[in-house]
């Protein structure tokens, strides 16, 4: 089992919060909205890096990547005034 897949497992977090709170809590250094993000994000991502490795045995790799580049990049991330979203932002790291 995949580390991001137990980590999500021991934190079951059902945050309800929208997107926009989970970004800026997260951004101030909540881990819990962090780990809401990504558990809210995984299958999607998932599946979109599935697709486009074409089902290789390294998306769940590559997913993890993808989810430690953006938690890196967070901070610069402007969701601000709805100009940008989360969702399309995750998947163009993932692409």
């Amino acid at each position: 089992m995949a580390i991001a897949e137990r980590v999500l497992q021991l934190h079951r977090l059902d945050d309800l919060r929208p997107d926009e709170a989970l970004i800026r809590a997260a951004q101030d250094g909540e881990r819990e909205a962090a780990s809401a993000l990504v558990e809210r994000y995984y299958p999607r991502v998932r599946s979109f890096v599935s697709y486009l490795t074409n089902g290789r045995s390294n998306a769940e790799d590559l997913t993890q990547e993808v989810f430690a580049r953006a938690l890196g990049a967070l901070g610069r991330f402007d969701g601000r005034g709805g100009n940008y979203r989360f969702e399309p932002w995750l998947l163009r790291i993932a692409k």
